[in-house]
This record gives structure tokens, sequence and C-alpha cells, in this order.
């Protein structure tokens, strides 16, 4: 364990390289699964210009970078079920285009990262109008009910809806309740 922490720190260093902002307080964060053998870190950078923001998943257990990503400085958060060996990633889930990550563990350090679409299916259902105006979804309250299943809540130009995910089936196909019939 003491090499993962060794690891931990010097990763944590080679972040440490932010300036201070007046325009935007730089945030760093971390999500750690629950059998501490991963984690979820992001970082702000300021390094002139609009800041950006490193988004890294690391192994603690075999030292690796398992996925990283360069992005804009919006809303990050990871979710890990209880058993660690899943995890949902989200970057800009309250800002028009985010990009959701579902990502899995074996016993043996093998992972899997899926890119996924929570709105895609309302997405299908809002073009078929006709109404061709700029989507701008997001959700919020995303949260493990057991294993293998997500709930969360959808923003749609469509209404707002209770979307229930069982990750173990198709990604893109939530099952939806209406919360309310328009926004």
């Amino acid at each position: 364990m003491r090499a993962s922490f060794l690891f931990y720190l010097a990763f944590a260093g080679f972040l440490d390289i932010s300036v201070a902002s007046e325009s935007r307080p730089l945030l760093s964060e971390e999500r750690t699964s629950g059998d501490k053998k991963a984690f979820v870190i992001w970082r702000d950078l300021d390094l002139g210009g609009q800041p950006s923001r490193i988004i890294v998943l690391a192994d603690a257990a075999t030292e690796k970078i398992v996925f990283s990503r360069y992005t804009h400085q919006r809303l990050t958060q990871a979710v890990w079920n209880r058993n660690s060996n899943r995890c949902i990633l989200w970057d800009a889930p309250n800002n028009a285009g985010p990009t959701c990550w579902f990502i899995t563990v074996d016993t043996k350090r093998h992972w899997k990262i899926t890119e996924f679409d929570p709105f895609k299916q309302l997405d299908e259902a809002y073009y078929k109008t006709g109404d061709q105006h700029l989507l701008r979804n997001g959700f919020d309250d995303l949260h493990w009910l057991d294993d293998h299943t997500i709930e969360f809540r959808i923003y749609h130009r469509m209404g707002k809806y209770r979307a229930v995910l069982d990750t173990s089936k198709a990604l893109n196909r939530p099952q939806l309740t209406a919360i309310h019939d328009k926004p």
C-alpha cells in the first residue's frame, strides 16, 4: 500500500501546477472507490485564458493511470457503487452537451470505459416532433440503487424525468418516468 500512497502523492503533486485565478475558484476534488483501490480526481488549471480541467481515473492497486480527459472548468462528478467495481463519471451534466462514462473493473484489474448518452431516447423522440430548437439537457442527483442500477433526474426540453438505468443492459435506454409535464 505504501507504493500506492507514493503514487498518489506524486500524481497529486504533478497536478499542483495551477495558478490562482481571480475570476473563478480553482477546484481539486477526488472520489475514491470504497475499497480504496481506485480514484477519480479532477483538478482545475489556470494557465492563462479560460481555466481548464483535467480528469483522471487511477488504479492505486496497479499504480496506473486508466483514463484521462482534458476539458473546460465545469461541474464534474463521479459515483462508485458499493462493491467498487462500477463507477459513473460525468462532465458538465448541467451544461448542454454533457459527457458520461460507465467504468467497470474486474477482479484482475482489467478496466472497461464506455461513453454513453443518457438523453438519447428523449432526443430521438424530441426531434420526431419536428422541433429543431437547441437542446440544453441536464441531469443531477445520480446515485446507485444497487450494485448495477443507477437513478438520476433528467432535465430535457420535453420535461423533467426520473431515470433508472440498469448498467448490465443498454446504457442509452434508461427507464423514464415523467415528473412534470413541462420543465
